[in-house]
C-alpha cells in the first residue's frame, strides 16, 4: 500500500501553480451566432422610430428574424446563423430599403439603413444622363401646362412662348406644334397656324385635331 501525501507536505510551488489553474477562467470562443446593428433614418437623415426590420435567410431554410427600431430610430437583431439573408427595411410614410447579405459566424455587421420613397428608388438607379433628361422632360412637361394655361387666359404670345421652349428640347411634340396653330389661328395668323398645323401631322398623320385646325382657317381664308 502506498503512502498517501497529505496537502500540507505538498512543495509550496506545486500548489500556486494548482492555485492559478483552478482561478483562470475559461478560454473565451468566438459566439457562432451573428447579429447586425444599425440605425434608420429617412432621405432627409431624420431617425425613424418604429421601422420595421425583416431578415430573412435564404439559405434553403424558412427563417425570418424582425426587430422595429426605437425611438431613436436604432435596432438591434441577434442570434442569427451564418448564411445568406435579405434585410427589408420598411415604414407606411416613410419609404423601404432591401440588401442582401452574408453573415459569418460571429459576425457582428453594423448597418445604417436610408429608407427611400418608391421615386427617390428610381431616382437612385438612374445614370446621371438619364437624371438629367428627366428633369429636361420634367421642365418641358410644365412649359407645356404653362402654354396651355397662356392660352385659356388669353395670353397668346406667352402661349406661343411656352410651347416653343417645350420644342427646343422636345422637337417631336406633335401636341405642341397643333396647340401652337391654334393659338396662332385666333391671332389670324394663318401662315404660322397653317405651317403648326402641318408640322403636327408630320409627327402625327393621324391627329385629326390638326387636321381640324387646318380646315378652320382655310374655311376662315375662304
Amino acid at each position: 500500500m502506498m503512502p498517501r501525501m497529505s496537502l500540507s507536505k505538498w512543495p509550496t510551488a506545486v500548489m500556486m501553480a494548482l492555485l492559478v489553474m483552478v482561478a483562470l477562467p475559461e478560454p473565451a470562443y468566438p459566439q457562432a451566432e451573428a447579429r447586425i446593428i444599425g440605425v434608420v433614418t429617412d432621405s432627409q437623415g431624420q431617425r425613424v422610430e418604429g421601422a420595421t426590420i425583416t431578415v430573412d435567410f435564404t439559405g434553403g431554410l424558412t427563417r425570418v428574424f424582425q426587430s422595429t427600431t426605437n425611438e431613436a430610430g436604432e435596432f438591434m437583431q441577434i442570434g442569427l446563423p451564418l448564411g445568406p439573408y435579405t434585410v427589408t427595411a420598411e415604414k407606411e410614410g416613410v419609404g423601404a430599403m432591401r440588401y442582401e447579405i452574408n453573415l459569418r459566424a460571429g459576425e457582428r455587421l453594423d448597418m445604417d439603413i436610408e429608407l427611400l420613397t418608391q421615386e427617390e428608388m428610381v431616382l437612385e438607379s438612374m445614370s446621371e444622363e438619364e437624371r438629367e433628361e428627366l428633369a429636361r422632360n420634367l421642365a418641358a412637361s410644365g412649359a407645356f401646362d404653362e402654354g396651355l394655361t397662356a392660352a385659356g387666359a388669353g395670353d397668346l404670345d406667352e402661349a406661343i412662348a411656352k410651347f416653343n421652349l417645350v420644342l427646343e428640347n422636345s422637337p417631336e411634340c406633335s401636341d405642341c406644334y397643333r396647340n401652337l396653330g391654334i393659338v396662332y389661328a385666333q391671332m389670324e395668323d394663318y401662315a404660322e397656324a397653317e405651317d403648326a398645323f402641318n408640322q403636327a401631322l408630320e409627327i402625327d398623320p393621324t391627329d385629326a385635331d390638326a387636321y381640324d385646325g387646318l380646315a378652320e382657317i382655310y374655311n376662315a381664308q375662304r
